[in-house]
């Protein structure tokens, strides 16, 4: 059970661990000259509350406090020091069963007091808490994966793990970080009844969420100056959302700032609902419920429009074959949530739908040199609130896959292995593949830089690109016959779109002098390979519109 005022995490050795002679520990070792050996330990946690689970919260108002359990496969991340060193088992997960948090800990010969440090909930990467602006819950239950919370207990002196200095288990205090808003809403409109809610927006005029980590350093939780956010949208898991006559809505926000006014913004399939609260100030490990009776004048009619539908066009700037694949793109669509599409695949005759976050659909499995119909059906996904899924478009496409490069030379740029330096690229830069030059034209921010391990060169498009010279700040070589041209790259930001654009004359407009473009918005994070055909001898020149991360560029001459 976890409950603000007298939760307690016991943390006891697991049966079965051999228990030392006292002699033994009289003149130790140094345990940086002392191998580790991991044990198992189980963090026990009190359970008072039966059939209660802390995703089941049980408001309390009279002390503005609540009281909740953990729930199966709960997990812990706990760190340890032992002798006062700086030594730390790193980020150990220890997994609640119903009864106990067990999983292991490393310990050594010569240990003679431990210190402890627990946080909740557990990453992998703990520089990746989920506490971000977009919350969901399930139905009118509380999400406790926003619940922060932290304990620690220090000098414990005893040289088994998890218990003190008279043999009994390690009690660590789990306190809450954040403060939790509660709005229960009922109203007795007839249509509030049968009428989903949709999602609820928390707004406010201080920072309330943002990106956070668990520092391994400090033992808190930290949130960085450049992430913070001052809202919270809350969706529902699908299926769950409750009625708009019974809305219970739970947002964790953080406490930082004094005197925060908040905006609530409830929205129906038919109906908006916008409430103000004044100034106030949210401490860390409170709830604070807010109760209404919403009368009917409350309540505004709001229906949410569609989107309008994607433009699928069959053009080469929108068509790109190779010999086993075909990509089609269009347009980004304003206010998207992503894509739904559907086709026959033209080989195997199955129907394929999915969906995508990127105005893209790929279609492989295709042979070369092969002529191929097929009708491909998009629309536009809303977000349930502003805005509706838009109406389906649908193209027909006759295309003719490209010869196989099998033999072909193969010329591979690999920036991981080119660049090992980050900072700005004031000179042309020329690197070699297989006796073939790719060559870089620096200007203006060009530079190379390094993401999550990887190495990359990134480019800042003008933003007169798309249809005037460029001089600067671009990729080139020379093909001597036909072939594929492949290139892996992510766009800069979610926010924008990066279109790659593949021209073979710098000195003449880009729109004139296209060979073809590949678009796309996503995070860094986000690799995309993207192959264009080339079908003569030529020079490739290679722009971007947006900032661009590309990590490999290659050519495959065709046979």
């Amino acid at each position: 059970m976890k409950n603000i005022r007298t939760t307690l995490l016991l943390l006891a050795a697991a049966w079965g661990f051999a228990a030392c002679a006292s002699d033994e520990f009289e003149n130790p070792q140094s345990v940086s000259d002392v191998p580790e050996e991991t044990v198992m330990v189980r963090l026990c946690a009190e359970s008072t509350i039966e059939e209660e689970t802390k995703a089941t919260l049980t408001p309390d108002d009279a002390e503005t406090l609540f009281t909740a359990a953990w729930e199966a496969d709960d997990c812990l991340g706990v760190y340890t020091t032992y002798n006062g060193t700086t030594k730390k088992e790193s980020n150990a997960a220890l997994r609640y069963d119903g009864r106990y948090f067990s999983g292991e800990l490393k310990t050594q010969e010569g240990v003679t007091a431990w210190n402890y440090y627990a946080y909740y909930p557990y990453q992998s990467s703990n520089s990746a808490i989920p506490f971000g602006e977009n919350r969901t819950q399930r139905g009118n239950a509380f999400n406790g994966a926003y619940d922060l919370m932290t304990g620690s207990v220090e000098n414990v002196a005893n040289p088994q793990p998890g218990l003190d200095a008279e043999g009994g288990p390690i009690a660590i205090a789990m306190q809450r970080q954040t403060a939790i808003l509660y709005f229960h809403f009922t109203t007795e409109e007839a249509w509030a009844a049968t009428e989903r809610v949709t999602r609820v927006e928390l707004s406010a005029d201080k920072y309330i969420s943002g990106t956070v980590k668990f520092s391994d350093s400090r033992h808190a939780f930290e949130i960085g100056s450049a992430n913070r956010q001052n809202g919270i949208t809350l969706t529902f898991d699908e299926g769950t959302a409750p009625a708009a006559a019974d809305l219970k809505a739970y947002f964790n926000i953080f406490t930082a700032s004094s005197n925060i006014k908040l905006t609530l913004t409830v929205y129906t399939e038919g109906h908006k609902l916008t409430l103000n609260k004044g100034a106030a100030t949210y401490a860390a490990g409170k709830l604070y419920r807010v109760a209404k009776s919403v009368p009917a004048e409350a309540w505004q009619t709001y229906n949410p429009g569609p989107l309008p539908a994607p433009e699928l066009m069959n053009d080469a700037d929108h068509v790109a074959v190779s010999s086993n694949a075909v990509t089609v793109t269009w347009p980004a669509v304003s206010n998207a949530a992503g894509y739904a599409y559907s086709y026959v695949h033209p080989v195997t005759n199955e129907a394929v739908e999915g969906t995508v976050s990127n105005p893209s659909v790929k279609i492989d499995g295709l042979s070369p040199e092969t002529p191929y119909t097929f009708v491909l059906r998009v629309k536009a996904l809303g977000d349930g609130a502003d805005y509706q899924d838009s109406p389906e478009s649908s193209q027909t496409y006759d295309i003719t896959t490209a010869s196989e490069p099998v033999g072909g030379q193969s010329y591979v740029w690999d920036f991981s292995q080119l660049i090992t330096e980050t900072g700005n690229i004031t000179t042309e830069q020329a690197y070699t593949s297989n006796g073939m030059n790719l060559t870089f034209v620096p200007g203006g921010s060009s530079k190379s830089a390094k993401s999550s391990g990887q190495t990359y060169v990134q480019l800042g498009g003008k933003s007169t690109i798309k249809n005037k010279i460029v001089t600067e700040r671009y990729w080139h070589f020379t093909a001597a016959g036909s072939g594929i041209l492949k290139i892996t790259f992510c766009s800069n930001s979610a926010s924008k779109t990066t279109e790659v654009i593949i021209v073979n004359d710098p000195n003449t407009s880009v729109e004139s002098a296209k060979l073809g473009s590949f678009s796309v918005t996503g995070s860094t994070a986000e690799e995309h390979e993207c192959n264009l055909t080339i079908s003569q001898e030529t020079t490739i020149y290679i722009y971007a519109t947006n900032e661009t991360r590309y990590y490999k560029i290659e050519w495959v001459e065709s046979e």
